[in-house]
């Protein structure tokens, strides 16, 4: 008989899991369990061969039982090349725990950034199909913020030109606009005046010309051939003709508006903004807080929540990370709060968008006093 050192796994470990992977492809309901038992038993002493976890766990996949025995010791074992396995597996899409694993492992300072996004797109997947749209939303954030820096900026565009890949986590103008971002980012502002372009035909059959005009200065700002977008600012033109004049408002009643979102650039713009509100109206205080583009926006969401009940109304810059907009706009329901979306980035487009919001809460003051 031969020493521990020689043999340093139990025999009868080997024994287990062998029998039991081969009763796991004999692919009979009644045995699957069992199968499943025979390599819990094993696995503590003996390792699965790479090349054969994914058959078995798909084999498995027919008893959720038997997948949280196997594969929920392989996620234990914070082996890489198992989790990659288990990846590459249809039971992502229905053993949340794998999801769960692959977003933790995607926040681990030793992984390359190819490495994280690839990481990242199958969490995605497994919380979109496991219905965990919260942890969907989050990975969504995190894959834009890759992307704005410039890591897996393709891939994310594709994902977000698949509605099945992204919905219900985000709607279709959340895509969109996170696609035009990215793509800005990059230096490609004709292909991010490709996803805008529908926006703004959108905003406009909506009646929204606020948005639509925001959408229009935003794409003004990439410098392009004005030939470019020829049809959007003849349609504007357009519209602005057929428009009737603007109702007299009531300046007098003091509004202060918190303005959320942009990075520096538009940190460099704030004495700008202020300038043209005191031209328009003096009566309108306007606050900002720069999000820029932080791995952690949470702290932002406590700031916000924290200055609601010291303005009137908020401006939601779409320069802003998408799932953080989100939050901000379920805050501002959740607090009966006005919010106005600011579409441009410009010092123009946030005068005017903070005026819009101050004219809603007007309105709505003298609707309630009436």
């Amino acid at each position: 008989m031969h020493g521990d050192a020689e043999y340093p796994r139990s025999l009868v470990a080997q024994t287990d899991l062998y029998l039991g992977i081969a009763k796991a492809h004999l692919l009979e309901a009644a045995e699957l369990e069992h199968a499943a038992k025979l390599m819990a038993s094993g696995l503590p002493h003996a390792q699965i061969p790479r090349h054969l976890i994914a058959d078995t766990v798909e084999k498995l996949a027919l008893s959720a039982a038997s997948v949280e025995l196997v594969a929920g010791h392989l996620l234990r074992s914070g082996n890489d090349e198992s989790l990659d396995a288990l990846a590459d597996t249809t039971i992502v899409e229905t053993y949340a725990p794998l999801a769960r694993a692959l977003h933790e492992r995607a926040h681990r300072h030793d992984r390359r950034k190819s490495l994280v996004t690839a990481d990242l797109h199958r969490a995605l997947r497994g919380f979109l199909r496991t219905g965990e749209l919260k942890q969907a939303r989050t990975v969504l954030d995190e894959l834009e913020r890759h992307a704005v820096r410039g890591s897996g900026v393709d891939d994310f565009l594709e994902l977000l030109d698949d509605r099945d890949r992204y919905d219900p986590a985000w709607d279709d103008e959340d895509a969109a606009v996170a696609s035009a971002r990215c793509l800005e980012a990059a230096g490609r502002y004709s292909d991010s005046l490709v996803k805008l372009r529908p926006l703004y035909h959108q905003h406009m059959q909506q009646g929204d010309d606020s948005a639509a005009s925001g959408i229009l200065e935003r794409i003004e700002a990439y410098g392009l051939d004005v030939g470019e977008y020829a049809d959007l600012t003849e349609r504007h033109r357009s519209a602005a003709n057929s428009d009737p004049a603007p109702t007299a408002t009531d300046h007098d009643a003091p509004v202060t508006v918190l303005v959320v979102g942009g990075d520096e650039t538009q940190k460099r713009l704030n004495a700008n903004v202020k300038a043209r509100l005191a031209a328009q109206d003096t009566h309108v205080t306007v606050e900002f807080l720069h999000t820029g583009w932080d791995s952690n926006w949470a702290p932002y969401i406590d700031q916000v929540r924290a200055r609601l009940s010291g303005v009137d109304a908020v401006v939601v810059m779409r320069l802003i990370r998408t799932t953080l907009g989100r939050q901000v706009r379920g805050l501002c329901r959740e607090h009966d709060t006005i919010w106005w979306s600011c579409w441009s980035g410009g010092g123009g487009g946030i005068a005017r968008a903070t005026m819009e919001a101050a004219s809603t809460f007007r309105a709505s003051q003298a609707t309630n006093h009436t």
